[in-house]
């Protein structure tokens, strides 16, 4: 069979997609766009929210007249503000990416350039989140050495802490490779595969 007994067939009516086939495909990648678009909103402003009501407490506690030492209790300040930090870095990323793809919803290829790119920033954002959940759990032994230093916390209370932090260090961080390895790469894999045959 030579190339020209293909064209033929190539541009057959049968072998066009129909278009209520594509439409359906694009209103699903779209629709699973949107929801992670809506899972990233909804768990950052969960942390914040969490993180905001503990800094409230912590207001609180200061005017009703509580004891804080701000030169040798400072780790436990910035223990409680690091998420917030992350967070605002994660939100300007969002917003990034929402303005690079403003319409991903018009077709296939601009779902599938805007999926790719927020695979991009799933996988960044996990690396910064390891990043930082490395660099909090090293505050946690200052924090607990400061708060033996004035007087708030016992040696055994201390050693409770650590064991709390470093169990859920440990569990956060292998959730968080697992996730990058067997779900993230292997997607943006599967979506870059498919921009490339839609072309």
């Amino acid at each position: 069979m030579k190339l020209d007994d293909l064209i033929p067939a190539w541009r057959s009516s049968h072998n066009i997609p129909d278009p209520a086939q594509i439409e359906e495909y694009k209103a699903h990648v779209v629709a699973r766009l949107g929801k992670e678009y809506r899972d990233f909103l909804w768990f950052t402003g969960m942390a914040v929210g969490m993180t905001l009501f503990l800094a409230g407490g912590f207001v609180e506690y200061l005017r009703s007249g509580g004891a804080f030492d701000w030169q040798r209790e400072w780790a436990s300040v910035v223990f409680l503000l690091f998420p917030v930090g992350v967070a605002a870095l994660f939100v300007r990323g969002y917003v990034g990416h929402r303005q690079r793809h403003p319409r991903y919803d018009v077709s296939i290829a601009d779902a599938l350039r805007a999926a790719i790119d927020q695979n991009r920033l799933a996988r960044l954002r996990l690396r910064v989140s390891m990043i930082a959940t490395t660099l909090a759990m090293m505050l946690v032994p200052v924090v607990t050495h400061q708060l033996q230093l004035v007087g708030k916390q016992r040696p055994h209370e201390a050693a409770s802490m650590l064991v709390v932090f470093g169990v859920g260090y440990v569990v956060a961080i292998g959730c968080q490779a697992w996730i990058y390895r067997r779900k993230l790469l292997p997607e943006r894999a599967r979506l870059q595969e498919l921009l490339s045959a839609y072309r």
